[in-house]
């Protein structure tokens, strides 16, 4: 059996105590009592609580990276199979929205943007990236803040929609 990383200890250990507090009320004490690790092992791999879910939105785009085929059946497959993983992550993502914490995503979103963007050849410029960056942070937050109340396959008929700018039936 493969052992837990600090890390994922550490971030799920949060998560639970998000479920109850906001971030600025978590103490690194309590985290990593929480986690049961030691300090040292808390600042051996952060600076900041807010950089556990920093860290976290980095982690979730290399699995990502690593499970998701190159285009494997053109772009709308590709959104497709981005937004079925983040529907597994929905539990998370909707403690971050509700949390008022996405900003702490920014960073991971427009880096992974970057990275698809080359990775699908689709690459132009930067304004680019910021434009798909944006619009991913804020349709994952309304996502998140709809409670993920659309299915994977539904959110992907919008976002592919709207990146064709074709007109989209009334919901």
């Amino acid at each position: 059996m493969k052992e837990r990383s600090v890390t994922a200890d550490i971030t799920d250990a949060l998560f639970e105590l998000l479920k109850t507090k906001e971030l600025p009320q978590i103490t690194v004490t309590e985290l990593i009592k929480r986690a049961g690790v030691c300090r040292a092992s808390f600042y051996r791999n952060f600076y900041l609580t807010e950089d556990v879910i920093r860290q976290y939105g980095s982690d979730m785009y290399a699995q990502i990276n690593r499970t998701i085929p190159l285009n494997p059946g053109g772009i709308y497959e590709h959104i497709l199979a981005v937004n079925t993983y983040l529907y597994t992550q929905r539990e998370q993502l909707t403690l971050i929205e509700k949390r008022g914490l996405y900003h702490l995503m920014e960073d991971p979103i427009m880096e992974q943007c970057v990275f698809q963007l080359q990775r699908l050849g689709v690459w132009s410029n930067h304004y680019q990236a910021e434009f798909y960056a944006g619009a991913v942070t804020h349709m994952l937050r309304v996502w998140a803040r709809s409670s993920f109340a659309e299915s994977p396959e539904e959110i992907t008929r919008i976002i592919y929609a709207l990146l064709n700018h074709e007109p989209m039936k009334k919901m």
